[in-house]
């Protein structure tokens, strides 16, 4: 529908007064408007049908004769990309069925819009539609981080989603959780049937796991009766990663990007942020963070022992002399290297294959021997970024758990291989470089660590403990998570995750 400004110059007035005159009118020919006054300028923004203009404008201009001293009018076509409506002064004839249905337009088309719900915003986008999702990464600064996704109905996951009876019935829950299950593969019949609701594969661009949902609140359950396509769902932050509650702060932070900002009654106010997601290891719900967790301080593996005296102990990785990025973070590459450095000859460095010159080797080779931006990491994340370098797979990583998902997707259960490893008075020392001489390639080096930390795990728990505690970010990887609990159940260790 077209939209158009009427800008009218007259001498000074009440826009209350105004608005009390001018909303009959507008009423009565199903138009929208919105009022706004500057000096002596009274601006009017009105969308509707094109029929409704030409038996608007002869009244219009009749009302606002008799209230003003019109001196001059002009009437322009108006643009609601560069500037929308906002609920202040907004005189709206339209019911909220007509709300959604435009909403569901936009949805449909591709585009982005928002919606508000009682604690914040939340921008959407249509999960089928490749360039949409493409724009929603674009304008969130995370080209890979899979993004949740919300189906509108149990059958509608089923379609591309491998459910077992255990995780269909959290996603029915009360609670209404993100469940993280894995995606099928569909034969091109199944693609053709379900094209309609068929997920872009840039939803989750580095493994088979996606983090689906439900409509828990009313605004989600009514915006679904006119659209079936599954929806991604983030809620609106600032660059500080704040919640934003404002609508003023939304236009400031997405004005340019979302088409449309639907107002819906709730009547269950539920934020995206607190519905937690689980996942399903042996048969129990566990709740993670796949997606945001943050390098444990201090170094440790995540695995506490208990002892027969009911000490506890914890297993740490060796120090790891890491180069740090400009920015002082770890990235895969720099810290493959970096391990290459603690094992190789410059002059056997200069013959791998890696996506670095031979003079920004030696420059990182000086400052690695002279400590100059590096740090003592204990972190396993680190052996992970390695591999994920060496492999190939990835060089440079956009959030910090990136390569623990890329290895969930390379993982092998039936490869039994392991890295060579010591451990002395519960510090592992692993050895990689070796391996990856012998074999780089990405599911032989993800699945060999995989195997080796479950191995050391079981390994020191037999040496110190009659009981061990999984936990952190290591074990939001459901196959080493579900591998080491087999490992020590047959070790007759107990084991609490």
């Amino acid at each position: 529908m077209p939209v158009y400004q009427y800008t009218v110059k007259g001498k000074p007035y009440q826009k209350s007064d105004l608005t009390t005159q001018l909303h009959p009118l507008f009423q009565s020919l199903s138009l929208s408007a919105q009022i706004r006054t500057i000096k002596n300028s009274l601006i009017l923004e009105v969308e509707g049908a094109e029929q409704a203009f030409q038996k608007l404008e002869p009244e219009l201009f009749k009302t606002l004769t008799r209230l003003i001293n019109i001196q001059s009018y002009s009437k322009r076509e108006y643009n609601k990309r560069q500037k929308r409506f906002t609920p202040k002064n907004f005189i709206d004839t339209e019911t909220e069925y007509d709300h959604i249905k435009k909403a569901a337009r936009y949805l449909n088309r591709g585009q982005i819009i928002a919606l508000q719900t009682p604690h914040g915003f939340h921008i959407l986008c249509n999960a089928t539609k490749p360039n949409s999702v493409k724009s929603l990464r674009a304008i969130i600064n995370e080209p890979t981080k899979p993004l949740p996704i919300i189906f509108k109905n149990v059958l509608n996951v089923e379609k591309q989603i491998l459910l077992s009876a255990k995780e269909k019935e959290l996603l029915k829950s009360e609670e209404h959780p993100f469940v993280l299950a894995k995606k099928r593969n569909l034969h091109r019949l199944e693609k053709e049937r379900y094209k309609a609701h068929l997920l872009s594969r840039h939803i989750n661009l580095l493994n088979h796991r996606i983090a689906v949902a439900l409509p828990l609140s009313s605004c989600y359950q009514k915006l679904y009766e006119e659209i079936s396509f599954p929806l991604v769902s983030l809620v609106a932050q600032n660059r500080k990663g704040e919640t934003i509650r404002s609508e003023q702060n939304l236009y400031e932070t997405y004005g340019e990007v979302f088409h449309y900002l639907l107002h819906l009654h709730t009547d269950k106010p539920q934020h995206l942020a607190q519905r937690k997601v689980y996942q399903i290891i042996y048969g129990t719900p566990k709740s993670v963070t796949p997606y945001e967790a943050p390098r444990t301080e201090g170094g440790s593996i995540e695995v506490i022992l208990e002892k027969e005296d009911a000490s506890f102990a914890d297993c740490k990785l060796a120090p790891l002399k890491i180069l740090l990025d400009e920015d002082g973070q770890e990235q895969p590459l720099l810290s493959a290297i970096s391990l290459l450095f603690s094992h190789l000859p410059l002059k056997d460095i200069l013959t791998l294959d890696l996506p670095l010159d031979a003079s920004a080797r030696k420059t990182l080779y000086d400052k690695w021997h002279k400590n100059s931006g590096t740090v003592n990491s204990r972190s396993l994340l680190t052996l992970f970024d390695a591999i994920a370098s060496l492999s190939g797979t990835l060089h440079e990583k956009s959030f910090e758990t990136e390569s623990l998902l890329l290895a969930e997707e390379y993982f092998e259960v039936c490869e039994e291989d392991l890295f060579d490893y010591t451990i002395e008075n519960n510090t592992v020392t692993i050895d990689i470089v070796s391996e990856y001489l012998r074999n780089p390639k990405p599911k032989h080096l993800a699945s060999t660590l995989v195997n080796t930390i479950s191995t050391v795990i079981t390994e020191i728990a037999r040496q110190n403990g009659q009981s061990v505690t999984l936990k952190g970010e290591l074990f939001t990887l459901r196959d080493l998570t579900e591998l080491t609990i087999e490992k020590l159940e047959d070790a007759d260790i107990t084991v609490t995750y």
